[in-house]
């Protein structure tokens, strides 16, 4: 069953050798100075793009992102081009099993990840096929890439998909909501919605009256460029959302605030968006009472404010547990102190690839810790109760070594007066003394590569070793691994994982390059568990 015919708004696909390409049609018609029939697309990938869809200074058609030169003409008679499939076709097509298979034959499948070059034994593959035919079982659909271009129709699958609760249509050529909705209205106990890569407009009016979709869950809304007048119908559309995932859309401003139907919102997904305002973004979320994980990596802010009396209250955000502020440009102690003020639950925090968290800053993982009092994880790694009291520790003594104006202390470090309750204040005229004691509690190691995994329990501590760390006590070799990586430059192969041994000098021998070899294969033990002090060895070995 054939699309409509190519018209401006329509979604196409073009198959070449150097990969598949999505775009929106612009524009149909003659170009001057050219003969013939041209179709102007807005393609989905910029980088496919020659202009903005002017041409000898007329323009012809506008690129849905701003400034974007990902607009080009090509033939109606192109080699590769289609314009999908309806729903129903394309499910019929990838489920159901029209594959005669001779009896006592064992099938042959291409493994996907060598590109056609390997084909591997597939046996009761028909068996399988048969299950899947059966429409009405399947729970999970991915039509991800497989060309449909619409719904087929109101009660084109009424019936069909009853089970279904788990829906991927991403990089689809559904050019309207309109569509989407007539899919979702015939799944009744749809709960998860995927419609990454996509590029869905809302008609004027739409032509059918569609009723709220309370089931669905989560909904997956990466890189479809949606606007701020679309989220609020989705918000009407889909009531009951516990998941939103709205990453690679250029957001830079949020206007979701006083939407009811956003107020189950438990998880919110920004990633690899423009927002530089943090004070913002809070502002516009305040009103989602019920979130508990914010995700706003690979943005563009650079400071976290402190709230002011009017922007948070005792009720604002104490749902919120988990954030990742990863690669942002955040750089100064006071955005870390505003945090654990916005954010008084606080308790998984990811902030890797800042300039506050880079290889030049030192100590940032112990001061992030003390600073704010609520987390449990950073960065992924469990923070000991041993390490949040090094941790404390080690901020109190920072601040002492300090010569503030004490009275300017609780200002400059809210965790001050906490801290001094919990701790005791350090006395000011040993204060050298302090910084000596709790600088005595780091320790040096020595890093080597080994060249094969170690056969024995017996090794040998190197003296030319790559470099020295020095840690504290509490330290896990997860985070030991880390600043190897870093320190070292180490450049693991994807799927490869960096072992590490503990290098114990052997106190029984007489030797003093002997040594006991440990391999740490328990991520949450702290180092003193290995029983690693100074001058022993670590040993690495990429293990591919």
């Amino acid at each position: 069953m054939a699309c409509l015919a190519p018209a401006p708004g329509t979604r196409l696909m073009l198959e070449t050798s150097a990969g598949r390409f999505t775009g929106t049609i612009g524009y149909v018609g003659p170009i001057k100075g050219s003969n013939g029939v041209w179709i102007g697309v807005d393609w989905d990938d910029p980088k496919r793009g020659k202009h903005d869809g002017t041409h000898n200074d007329i323009r012809y058609f506008s690129c849905r992102l701003r400034n974007s030169q990902s607009a080009s003409f090509i033939r109606p008679s192109i080699s590769g081009l289609s314009y999908g499939k309806p729903f129903l076709e394309a499910l019929n097509e990838k489920y159901i099993d029209h594959t005669l298979v001779e009896e006592g034959k064992v099938e042959q499948v291409v493994l996907g990840s060598s590109q056609g070059a390997i084909l591997v034994e597939a046996p009761k593959l028909s068996q399988v096929r048969q299950r899947l035919s059966n429409l009405g079982k399947l729970r999970f659909v991915s039509l991800d890439g497989e060309g449909v271009c619409s719904s087929g129709g109101i009660g084109s699958i009424r019936g069909r998909l009853d089970n279904v609760i788990h829906l991927d249509l991403s990089c689809s050529l559904i050019p309207t909501w309109e569509e989407i909705l007539i899919i979702t209205s015939q799944l009744p106990k749809l709960q998860t919605l995927l419609l990454n890569h996509n590029r869905l407009i809302i008609k004027d009016s739409l032509s059918h009256e569609f009723s709220p979709c309370p089931q669905l869950q989560e909904l997956h809304l990466n890189d479809t460029l949606i606007t701020q007048v679309e989220l609020s119908y989705v918000q009407s559309w889909f009531p009951n959302l516990r998941g939103l995932q709205l990453g690679k859309n250029f957001i830079q401003t949020l206007n979701i605030a006083g939407s009811s139907g956003y107020r189950l919102l438990e998880e919110l997904n920004l990633d690899s968006n423009v927002i530089n305002d943090w004070t913002m973004l809070m502002l516009v979320l305040r009103n989602l009472p019920a979130l508990r994980c914010l995700l706003v990596p690979r943005n563009e802010i650079n400071a976290v404010n402190y709230p002011g009396s009017n922007d948070i209250s005792s009720t604002n955000f104490t749902n919120v547990k988990q954030l990742s502020l990863s690669e942002n440009q955040i750089s100064d102690w006071h955005s870390i102190d505003a945090l654990a003020v916005w954010l008084r639950n606080l308790e998984d925090l990811s902030i890797q690839d800042n300039p506050i968290t880079s290889p030049a800053v030192k100590h940032y993982r112990p001061l992030i810790i003390a600073r704010i009092p609520s987390l449990v994880v950073l960065n992924g790694s469990l923070i000991s109760q041993n390490e949040r009291k090094d941790s404390e520790l080690f901020y109190l003594a920072d601040i002492v070594r300090t010569p503030d104006d004490p009275a300017m202390r609780t200002q400059n470090h809210p965790q001050w007066r906490h801290l001094i309750e919990k701790y005791g204040a350090p006395d000011e005229t040993r204060r050298a003394a302090v910084t000596d004691t709790l600088a005595g509690r780091t320790f040096e190691l020595f890093v080597q590569k080994l060249g094969r995994v170690p056969i024995r329990e017996r090794g040998e501590v190197s003296k030319t070793p790559l470099f020295s760390v020095k840690v504290l006590p509490s330290m896990t070799p997860k985070m030991l691994r880390l600043k190897i990586v870093k320190l070292g430059k180490i450049k693991a192969e994807k799927n490869s994982t960096v072992r590490l041994w503990a290098i114990l000098r052997d106190r029984d021998s007489t030797a003093s390059s002997d040594a006991v070899m440990r391999e740490m294969d328990d991520p949450s033990k702290p180092l003193e568990y290995w029983g690693l002090d100074s001058g022993c060895g670590i040993g690495f070995l990429i293990d591919r």
